[in-house]
């Protein structure tokens, strides 16, 4: 039995598996895991372990849909992407499986930048900004990103037996936040093949109601998203959408473009008009 100690006095959620959505006021089942149940007078989240349960599973269950629905309750956004702070402030990465999130975070390392979280980020409102919240220093990444961004060529563990991607823990390689960060801006990842279309990099400014869907479509585990618990974070989702900056990033996906995809957001983050154009090679 595992225990997670959290602040809170109730949780309402709901799971869903097989497309079946099942209520579960106080548990969480999860197939070859085992069940989670949220005691809230202990504040505490106590586990029924499968004998069989992948290690790296269970990680990223508690770090991810576990840490999701405790900051949900505690009052928390949360959205699916990758944040780092910069000097212009904090910058998110929104973005389905496989658009690059993290692969954009680690470009951003590369260069300076401290990372704020990967694939889950937290974000509360106070009386003068919307702030990102840290979250664990690790990483999930391609062994390619690990190569071409981090420079990496020690092996590093799998997240999940088989997997392809890797599992790299900071440690103090490189930096990350350690307190809320303002968040500045937040741009949706639409990469494409540069083989297939000119290179060109181009950030569009969403609309608030276009704004407001990107948001809706990014939170994670939306489905777990109760109707009380979404009229709790409307104001927050409205706060985001008409307040802040939400772009879309159209880059192409190519390692030996991305000191070009990361002048063309720094010059966006300080106000500089860049011209969409050829986005160049660098070796």
């Amino acid at each position: 039995m595992r225990q997670i100690l959290f602040t809170g006095n109730r949780v309402r959620l709901e799971s869903r598996y097989r497309n079946v959505r099942v209520p579960l006021p106080e548990y969480v089942w999860n197939r070859g895991i085992g069940t989670f149940e949220f005691r809230y007078a202990e504040r505490t989240v106590r586990l029924d372990l499968d004998p069989s349960a992948d290690p790296g599973m269970l990680d990223q269950m508690i770090i991810g849909q576990v840490a999701v629905l405790v900051l949900r309750h505690l009052g928390y956004l949360t959205l699916h992407a990758s944040a780092v702070s910069t000097e212009s402030g904090a910058v998110a990465f929104l973005g389905f499986h496989g658009k690059g999130k993290s692969t954009m975070a680690a470009c951003f390392m590369d260069r300076g930048a401290e990372l704020i979280t990967d694939d889950v980020l937290p974000v509360r409102g106070t009386s003068s900004a919307v702030e990102c919240l840290p979250a664990v220093p690790m990483m999930k990444l391609w062994p390619e990103t690990l190569g071409h961004n981090l420079e990496l060529d020690r092996e590093l563990p799998s997240i999940v037996k088989g997997g392809a991607k890797r599992l790299f823990v900071l440690d103090g390689e490189y930096p990350f936040v350690s307190a809320p960060v303002p968040l500045h801006s937040a741009y949706l990842l639409d990469p494409f093949d540069p083989s297939e279309a000119e290179p060109e990099i181009r950030i569009s400014l969403l609309t608030a109601r276009e704004g407001l869907q990107m948001l809706l479509a990014h939170t994670s585990w939306r489905f777990l998203l109760g109707p009380e618990d979404a009229g709790r974070a409307l104001p927050l989702y409205a706060r985001l959408a008409g307040g802040l900056p939400l772009k879309r990033l159209s880059f192409p996906r190519d390692f030996r473009l991305q000191q070009n995809v990361y002048t063309t957001i720094m010059a966006d983050l300080a106000g500089v008009a860049v011209p969409g154009g050829p986005a160049g090679i660098h070796p």
